[in-house]
């Protein structure tokens, strides 16, 4: 099989999201990033909650476990420690990232596994009927960015893309691919059902690439995250420094 084909990391199983859903186009942009990257899909693993987003792992080719709601991030973490070969890349959503699974991720972000993580945020819970998440705008509760927080958190590399720019969703994929340690990108995708009007063109309208804007350090990092009217996207903080899989001891042996 032509591991360049996009279409060769189809799982052959029919994706059930709502149509129109942006989750599609993030998809889309992993098969088409992990196809040109020569990636096998024998050496990744996909690990996922609860959630619209954490469905993903069904419809592409490799390894995947199913975590129980929020845990995605200490399940990977443990997959990776194990077996530091594989790709680990998590599929979350902004409820699992940020409700239930929220002491996960600033302690991801320190301890620096070689992990991917896609926050795939739309803002509501759409499994419930579209109820407001952590990073609803902001109403009578303030929103909690992702950025922000990963970056404030110690992340060694965060960005920000949208389901509705195919172009700079794959360059940021796979620059997080490229990046040794935890890679955390928040993806911006509509919700077609609970989304309202126009959701697609709504986001367009919303966001604006951050055009070689210098972030020298991880406050002005923050606040570019923070920045709304636009809402901007790309990458604002990488660094190197040595992993969690680098750094961690060796388990003790065993008594005889």
């Amino acid at each position: 099989m032509d591991q360049t084909a996009s279409g060769s990391w189809s799982s052959g199983i029919t994706p059930v999201w709502c149509p129109g859903c942006g989750d599609f186009a993030v998809l889309r942009a992993l098969e088409k990033t992990l196809a040109r990257s020569g990636t096998r899909p024998e050496n990744v693993c996909w690990v996922s909650g609860i959630g619209c987003a954490c469905r993903l792992p069904c419809f592409v080719r490799g390894y995947a476990f199913h975590g129980v709601h929020g845990r995605a991030l200490p399940v990977a973490t443990g997959i990776k420690l194990s077996n530091p070969s594989l790709r680990v890349i998590v599929t979350m959503g902004d409820g699992d990232a940020l409700s239930i699974g929220a002491g996960h991720l600033p302690h991801t972000c320190r301890r620096n596994p070689g992990v991917t993580c896609l926050v795939i945020d739309n803002g509501l819970y759409g499994m419930t009927k579209g109820q407001p998440s952590p990073t609803a705008p902001a109403g009578k509760t303030p929103p909690l960015d992702p950025v922000a927080v990963a970056v404030a958190s110690g992340a060694t590399f965060a960005a920000r893309t949208a389901a509705t720019n195919a172009p700079e969703m794959e360059a940021m994929f796979a620059a997080a691919f490229e990046h040794r340690g935890f890679a955390m990108i928040h993806v911006l995708s509509p919700c077609a059902t609970f989304g309202g009007p126009e959701p697609h063109a709504a986001l367009r309208a919303a966001v604006r690439p951050l055009d070689g804007e210098r972030l020298l350090d991880r406050g002005a990092a923050v606040a570019a995250a923070l920045a709304r009217d636009p809402v901007r996207t790309g990458l604002f903080w990488r660094e190197t420094r040595p992993t969690l899989e680098e750094t961690a001891r060796p388990a003790a042996p065993l008594p005889a």
